[in-house]
């Protein structure tokens, strides 16, 4: 995925990651769009996800995340004719506000909202909340 964006933005600066102990300075961004990436956490995981991203973010940088919504977890086998190994964890609002909120962020806003015809028929968390 890396290596596409790369080529697609080669403007642009791309680099993978552990979202538990992320290679970046104190305060280095302005800003994390965590979108479906975090739903890799295992479910008691999110809040040590959620402290290491406000660790990385400037006062004042902004966080968006987008997770699926729901009780448990899925997994896939299979995408694209192609064999995967995929284990999704879905989270509910209040597991979602309590890491985001515990690490220390300022929810401006959680919206959630249905899926799409095209998408997996889970509903969507959006949070985007702030670093005082």
């Amino acid at each position: 995925m890396v290596a596409t964006a790369r080529r697609l933005n080669p403007k642009l600066e791309f680099s993978q990651g552990d979202f538990f102990a992320l290679d970046l300075a104190e305060g280095a961004l302005a800003g994390v769009a965590a979108f479906y990436s975090l739903i890799h956490c295992a479910r008691g995981e999110l809040p040590r996800a959620a402290r290491e991203i406000f660790r990385v973010l400037q006062p004042g940088g902004r966080l968006l995340m987008t997770v699926h919504a729901g009780a448990g977890e899925v997994g896939r086998d299979e995408a694209f004719g192609k064999r995967v190994a995929l284990v999704a964890t879905l989270f509910s609002e209040s597991e979602v506000r309590a890491a985001v909120e515990g690490a220390g962020f300022r929810i401006d806003e959680m919206v959630t909202r249905p899926p799409y015809d095209f998408e997996y028929q889970s509903q969507r968390i959006y949070t985007v909340a702030a670093k005082p």
